[in-house]
């Protein structure tokens, strides 16, 4: 386990290596816990499994690229969002959060998203993507207020 998760967390790994590690450890989790939403899963318990460490080293590696990042943000979206490549990849790919709620439209029903998370949903043109952030639970009254008048408007 010291070794695989010195692996992910080096920045010199490739990619395509920290790729193969990542499905390998979704993978692990996917048959620990069959049939269940990894995304719903209690954060401590998931925090804590050998195969979960390795997969956030992975989501903070600047090797990652935006393909596995997709991947990993099935089991720890929070963790992806909150990456340190996250500003660097927004740059590089500016449809990233749209692939992202693509892959896992849940996501905007998460609590603690970052703010540019919630600014990117609260305007963007897709007015189903606007509506999951405004049944979300932890969609802040001011943001509401900002989608109803758009709405009304």
């Amino acid at each position: 386990m010291d070794l695989s998760l010195a692996v992910a967390a080096n920045p010199n790994m490739p990619p395509n290596q920290l790729q193969k590690m990542a499905e390998t450890a979704i993978e692990m989790l996917k048959r620990r816990f069959p049939g269940i939403n990894l995304i719903g899963l209690d954060e401590q318990l998931k925090q804590s499994l050998p195969e979960s460490i390795i997969c956030l080293a992975i989501a903070q590696n600047p090797n990652t690229s935006p393909e596995t990042l997709l991947r990993l943000a099935w089991v720890f979206p929070l963790q992806v969002l909150y990456s340190p490549v996250m500003s660097l990849l927004l740059l590089e790919e500016e449809d990233f959060l749209y692939r992202l709620y693509q892959y896992c439209p849940d996501v905007l029903r998460l609590e603690r998203l970052p703010n540019f998370v919630l600014n990117w949903a609260a305007n963007h043109h897709n007015a189903t993507l606007r509506v999951n952030l405004a049944n979300s639970w932890y969609t802040s009254q001011v943001l509401l207020e900002c989608l109803s008048r758009e709405v009304l408007s």
